[in-house]
């Protein structure tokens, strides 16, 4: 039943976000749909497939289950309805604003949660790509969250159909008024808001981690504005994988070799920037910084190609000699 719920709404907002995007993009994808839908979607039906098959309507049952057990910190303080709901859906979406930064942080969940990632375009079935494993793991993490707090059952579904809404929405292709966008963001995580997070910049992966509130990021210090170069500049995707993928491989891709760390993406010291530039394989620097910001710990790097992020549209010619090295970004 619960799964009946929370497919129509979805249905209803996928297909509004797929029609908003075709008819008002923000970006021009990397990979056209033809080439990514087929396995996000494939990836989609296949996750629908097997939690219906396995475990069925979790979040129902967890809760329906604490409240015949009468435990649950709601049910012990006999909250009322009117307190109850509001609390589920906020305590629910720090939950998972917490997962997602698991997922990040340990390298064993970051082999299942990069499946998100490694997708080269950002559009409404971004919202729906996962690894069965990541989807299991989660699907447990709620329940167990459901359970201690003690959710109403139809709170812990709306929480549901409230996610599933809003991954959809915050990983769609379209274009919102700068001025709207703005505003949203400060009771919604809108798609420029969250596109940061799948830029390949490891700073700015590390960031926007909210799916539908945006206060959880900005709290806990891990909001970021805008992304170095840009809305229409940023890279989407991993910086080791720039080839799409099919299911198959899609599935297999957590149990592949680790990433050398070369290959990845890393914060660096300005003290270890100092010791890089005298090797004798020096890295690519590109300072990106305007010349207002040349202040505090980090000033003008000897060596360094300056391009204000400002002038990188016009000037990406001047990039070719970094194809070959290193590069660190300033």
């Amino acid at each position: 039943m619960e799964m009946w719920i929370r497919f129509w709404p979805f249905l209803a907002v996928f297909s509004i976000m797929v029609t908003w995007e075709f008819i008002s993009p923000r970006r021009i994808l990397a990979q056209s749909r033809q080439e990514r839908w087929p396995t996000n979607l494939g990836l989609t039906l296949l996750n629908v497939v097997l939690v219906w098959a396995l475990v069925g309507a979790v979040a129902y049952m967890a809760a329906t289950f604490a409240a015949k057990q009468q435990i649950g910190l709601l049910h012990w303080l006999s909250a009322p309805l009117w307190f109850a709901v509001p609390v589920t859906i906020l305590v629910l979406d720090f939950a998972l604003y917490i997962q997602h930064r698991l997922f990040h942080a340990f390298p064993l969940m970051w082999r299942v949660h990069q499946v998100h990632h490694a997708d080269l375009g950002f559009d409404a079935t971004t919202g729906l790509r996962f690894h069965p494993i990541e989807v299991f793991l989660s699907l447990s993490y709620k329940a167990v969250v459901i359970i201690a707090l003690g959710a109403p059952a139809w709170a812990a579904v709306a929480f549901e159909i409230i996610l599933n809404a809003t991954s959809v929405f915050n990983h769609s292709n379209v274009s919102l008024p700068e001025r709207l966008d703005r505003r949203l963001r400060w009771f919604l995580v809108t798609p420029d808001m969250h596109r940061i997070h799948h830029s390949t910049r490891a700073v700015e992966t590390n960031a926007n981690f909210g799916f539908s509130i945006p206060w959880w990021d900005r709290l806990c210090g891990t909001y970021r504005a805008e992304p170095a170069l840009g809305q229409l500049g940023l890279e989407i995707g991993l910086s080791y994988y720039r080839d799409s993928f099919h299911l198959g491989q899609l599935l297999l891709l957590p149990f592949q070799a680790r990433i050398p760390l070369e290959k990845t993406w890393k914060e660096i010291s300005p003290l270890q920037l100092s010791e890089m530039l005298v090797e004798e394989a020096p890295p690519y620097v590109l300072d990106v910084r305007e010349p207002d910001e040349f202040t505090g710990e980090l000033g003008h790097i000897e060596g360094a190609h300056l391009i204000p992020v400002s002038d990188l549209d016009k000037r990406m010619n001047e990039l070719a000699p970094c194809r070959s090295q290193t590069v660190v970004l300033v």
